[in-house]
């Protein structure tokens, strides 16, 4: 789907769903809902750079996209996918601005951009949700230079939160928060780093999951980390400051 003046683009189908490349220079909304399985393919591109928008959603089945967004998006973008059954969003999602990023599967795993980056080139980001019955899985969230970044929770009811860093350089300080029943890692067994170069990370970690995090703030600030995982906790905690900056970094440990 490639016409130039297209703004706005809504799919509805009342079975299976699938889409071609939607690259429309001025597309700013995508909005595709099946009653059945959703495949769309990627969504804007280097020449389509208003995109707003996307809403994406299975109503028994499961959603399966590609890349969203672009390196030279100018507007602010925000993504919504909801499945009842597996999410498995694979390419970045990227802007210059990225709102909020939510993907939710009430019977399945989320995945999203499992081996990219949401928001690469973003200097702000809203919050970021992930949420699944089985695995909540992503990459890589945020960059080193990303001013603002608004909470990331990332939850699994019965299976594993994966992530291999969240980044950003946030001096009004980050929030991260996991929860699992098996394990919160990069997905495999190595420790998820979250690392803001701007101030504070305020963190938790819940559920039977074992957890393996690595938490670092980079100039100056404190770590605030709440454990009540009761599956153990393998953490490397590093802060940042001087003596007179008086900061102190709390860990609290439940059942880890």
């Amino acid at each position: 789907i490639s016409a130039a003046n297209t703004k706005s683009l809504t799919i509805t189908g009342a079975d299976a769903v699938s889409t071609g490349v939607i690259t429309a220079a001025n597309i700013e909304t995508v909005s595709a809902t099946a009653a059945k399985a959703l495949s769309v393919s990627t969504i804007n591109s280097s020449t389509a750079n208003k995109l707003t928008t996307v809403n994406l959603t299975s109503t028994t089945e499961g959603v399966t996209a590609a890349v969203i967004g672009s390196a030279t998006n100018t507007e602010t973008l925000n993504v919504t996918i909801n499945a009842a059954k597996d999410i498995s969003q694979a390419g970045a999602i990227n802007s210059t601005k990225v709102g909020n990023i939510s993907a939710v599967s009430t019977g399945g795993t989320a995945s999203v951009a499992a081996a990219a980056i949401v928001g690469a080139n973003a200097t702000t980001m809203g919050d970021v949700t992930i949420t699944a019955k089985t695995d909540a899985i992503t990459g890589t969230i945020g960059n080193t230079t990303l001013a603002t970044l608004g909470t990331v929770s990332m939850t699994s009811t019965d299976g594993k939160v994966a992530f291999t860093a969240i980044n950003a350089k946030d001096t009004g300080g980050i929030t991260v928060n996991a929860s699992a029943k098996t394990t919160i890692d990069n997905g495999s067994g190595v420790a998820a780093t979250v690392i803001n170069d701007g101030g504070n990370i305020t963190a938790s970690l819940a559920g039977a999951a074992a957890a393996k995090v690595n938490y670092t703030v980079a100039t100056k600030g404190v770590v605030n980390l709440t454990a009540t995982n009761t599956g153990g906790l393998t953490s490397t905690i590093k802060n940042a400051g001087a003596i007179a900056d008086a900061l102190t970094s709390t860990i609290t440990l439940g059942n880890a």
